[in-house]
């Protein structure tokens, strides 16, 4: 922006010698240019959202652009487990097997895929390491190096052999850095003795004073995760459920930690002494304890958002949740239906927060509002230490009445984190949800690919389309198939409301589509579709209600059971 302060600086210097018949005139001066400063300063201000977008942007990159700080230096172990693969084709072959049977009553389970194309769902290890790369730029490191390996069975001690152990040491000595990220899920004892390996020489020179630098860190994909996820971390909803996540991960490895204090002396006299009671049972105590207050704090939280969704409920609207892979444009599309104004960025877990807008669809015709939430986003392995601290936040998920599922469609293993996507859903209990599939970042594709993604959404017998959530391409094609989802949602009424019960005709107005509506000499007729519990509220001013024919049917009821009584207690012939 115009530099005001120089600018009122320049205007006092070059007046100072200024006779005082001219004053007036000077004073003009140096009130004309502040003016048209304040002006061009006006012009260009930005609104609260976006500042605030900015301002966020500028605290994660600016590291980044301007190397302002010491960037930590890596190298990435890969390494493809074959038994495990194996395993896993045998479960989705045998999940095949089991809806066959579906199959035969019209329901295709599977999605239509063949057996060879249900066992390449799977990521490979190539997939795999691409996407530990995007992790590793996002936690803020940098790739020196790589390592592969593909084993039958992997080394109980250090999870990879032992020469490819020596490799990386080696590695770690040519690129000079120390910190190892591996592809994998490592137990604590495979954690340990990996780093007892890498930090050997530390160990034995340990009473010289070894400086923290030179000590090698073994990272493994959930730290990592872990490690992004704090970075994200902004409200403290999120802090508390990432705090809740890394002190479970914490709690079993504890024990490089506090080598120095290895017990404390026993007192009490005579009889008492003894070894005492060592650190890392008090490390254990303290952190058992400050999870339990992460908990507690967490319980809260859930309260308060389940007292926010029962308000949701009473409105009528119905809500709809975005989900989808890390990185697939689900804030992008918030944004684009609302101007909600949050972060989207193109990087993963940049939205860690639900955030809910009431939005007016356009064109929407059954029902006018909605609301719309955006979640947290999903990634193949995600660590159940994450899924079990942010139950609060996947509490929204479970509770939508649609799930927006939003693909890349420009990143090659797409089908594979559809896949991912659905089998966390059906693990928090969300599986069942009707589910809109939509297919986002089209204008990354080619004109030919894109028609065909929209070709295939069209024929396709699920809730399917092909938008552009950053051009806003096809949106219109995305309200109708929301309102073919929700349609479900609601049922038929006929009722007459009184004319005193103008609150409640505008409430169906706002909430359910009206068909027919007349003003007759009793009151309001109206015919339509309306939520079902709101049809449960006005049951009372059913015109089915109001003509007899339920009376009739309960009457019936009565009669019936009355016969079967009368005939429980016949007189006993003499």
């Amino acid at each position: 922006f115009f530099d005001i302060e120089s600018e009122f600086d320049n205007l006092l210097s070059n007046n100072e010698h200024v006779n005082d018949d001219k004053h007036d005139s000077s004073r003009r001066r140096q009130i004309t240019a502040p003016d048209a400063s304040f002006q061009t300063y006006e012009n260009n201000m930005l609104d609260d959202d976006e500042d605030r977008i900015l301002t966020e942007r500028e605290d994660r990159l600016f590291q980044y652009i301007n190397n302002t700080q010491k960037v930590e230096s890596c190298i990435l172990i890969g390494v493809e487990n074959l038994s495990l693969l194996r395993k896993e084709r045998k479960e989705i072959m045998n999940s095949m097997n089991s809806n066959n049977l579906n199959d035969n009553n019209g329901i295709n389970a599977n999605g239509g895929n063949t057996p060879q194309e249900s066992q390449s769902l799977g990521f490979t290890l190539e997939e795999s390491m691409t996407e530990m790369r995007e992790l590793i730029k996002t936690a803020g490191l940098s790739l020196q190096g790589e390592i592969t390996q593909r084993l039958q069975e992997v080394n109980p001690k250090t999870y990879i052999g032992t020469g490819k152990v020596k490799e990386a040491q080696e590695l770690l000595e040519k690129v000079g850095c120390c910190t190892v990220v591996f592809d994998a899920e490592l137990t604590p004892g495979q954690q340990k003795a990996l780093e007892n390996v890498f930090n050997r020489k530390v160990i034995e020179n340990d009473f010289l004073g070894s400086d923290d630098d030179d000590v090698v860190k073994v990272v493994d994909r959930t730290a990592l995760i872990l490690d992004i996820f704090a970075q994200h971390a902004k409200t403290r909803e999120g802090k508390l459920q990432v705090d809740l996540a890394l002190h479970e991960y914490r709690k079993p490895r504890l024990t490089r930690m506090w080598t120095h204090l290895e017990r404390q002396s026993g007192s009490g006299g005579v009889g008492l002494r003894g070894p005492g009671e060592t650190q890392l049972e008090v490390d254990k105590r303290i952190l058992r304890d400050r999870i339990l207050v992460l908990k507690e704090k967490i319980d809260d939280v859930q309260k308060q958002r389940d007292l926010h969704r029962r308000g949701r409920k009473k409105g009528g609207l119905p809500v709809l949740a975005l989900v989808g892979y890390t990185n697939a444009g689900k804030s992008t599309l918030l944004n684009c239906l609302t101007k909600a104004g949050i972060l989207a960025e193109n990087i993963l877990f940049a939205t860690l927060d639900p955030t809910t807008r009431r939005v007016k669809l356009p064109g929407y015709k059954t029902h006018p509002e909605v609301l719309l939430t955006d979640t947290v986003g999903f990634i193949q392995k995600l660590p159940t230490q994450l899924v079990a601290a942010f139950r609060a936040t996947l509490e929204e998920v479970r509770e939508a009445d649609v799930l927006v599922h939003v693909l890349d469609v420009s990143n090659p293993t797409w089908k594979k984190q559809e896949v991912s996507v659905t089998k966390v859903l059906e693990d928090i209990g969300a599986g069942d949800k009707p589910i809109v599939r939509v297919f986002n970042k089209l204008d990354l594709l080619d004109e030919e690919d894109a028609e065909m993604l929209k070709y295939e959404a069209v024929c396709s017998d699920d809730y399917s389309v092909g938008i552009s959530s950053f051009t806003g391409a096809g949106l219109s094609d995305f309200v109708a198939v929301v309102e073919d989802a929700l349609s479900g949602l609601l049922v038929p009424v006929e009722l007459e409301l009184p004319y005193s019960c103008g609150q409640e005709v505008n409430l169906i107005h706002e909430v359910g589509s009206i068909e027919i509506i007349d003003y007759r000499e009793k009151g309001t007729y109206v015919m339509g579709r309306v939520p079902r519990s709101l049809a449960m509220k006005l049951d009372k001013y059913s015109v089915a209600q109001r003509d007899g024919l339920v009376d009739d049917e309960s009457d019936e009821d009565e009669l019936d059971w009355a016969a079967l009584g009368k005939g429980r207690h016949e007189k006993k012939i003499v």
